[in-house]
């Protein structure tokens, strides 16, 4: 888009699509212009739509405290030194978030972000107790296995399909030459095509 383009009906119009919070493909595509176009012209005017969102994120969260205060809830209360001893021993314990989150009667974000503000290390482990698609998880791993030692008569090796181990359990092709290879494969394509 040309600079001269630019007209002060366009400009008005793009204030006004930036201060109702549009995204820059939003205002593009209303004003029938390129993404960058927008972009551009709103740093040129020296308005930035990271500037407006962050803006608006303050404005949500003294939003939220006012919310709290008017309906009588008491304030979000920081957190105390026993409330994180108490965090600290569970982590030790091994516990994983959640289940931290659980005894606590805290969400598992604020567990994390408190022992990451705190330098406590929490456990990244699944409880299987917490969560039953863990636990059959579990319990089918471990068939699987049981019944693979049961077939093999040892234990259980994870192997991948190209495996030494996997690859010697077949029989080996005999070995030909590069014209047997090639008629082979054309007797393959024939097959296939007939098959078609």
């Amino acid at each position: 888009m040309p600079r001269d383009s630019w007209n002060e009906e366009k400009v008005s119009v793009l204030n006004e699509l930036f201060l109702a919070r549009l995204s820059a493909q939003a205002i593009a595509d209303r004003m029938g212009i390129s993404r960058c176009a927008v972009i551009g012209k709103l740093n040129r005017l020296g308005l930035s739509l990271e500037t407006a969102r962050m803006t608006q994120r303050a404005q949500d969260n003294r939003t939220r405290a006012r919310v709290r205060r008017w309906s009588g809830l008491p304030p979000e209360k920081p957190w105390s030194q026993e409330r994180l001893n108490e965090l600290a021993e569970l982590a030790a314990k091994g516990l994983s978030s959640q289940a931290i989150a659980n005894r606590m009667g805290k969400s598992q974000k604020s567990v994390v972000a408190r022992a990451a503000v705190s330098g406590i290390k929490i456990a990244r482990v699944i409880d299987p107790a917490e969560n039953d698609y863990f636990a059959r998880m579990l319990k089918r791993r471990e068939a699987k296995r049981a019944a693979h030692a049961a077939k093999v008569g040892d234990t259980y090796v994870p192997m991948s399909k190209t495996s030494p181990i996997l690859r010697n359990r077949h029989p080996r092709l005999p070995e030909m030459s590069k014209n047997e290879l090639r008629n082979m494969l054309a007797e393959a394509v024939r097959n296939t095509r007939m098959a078609a």
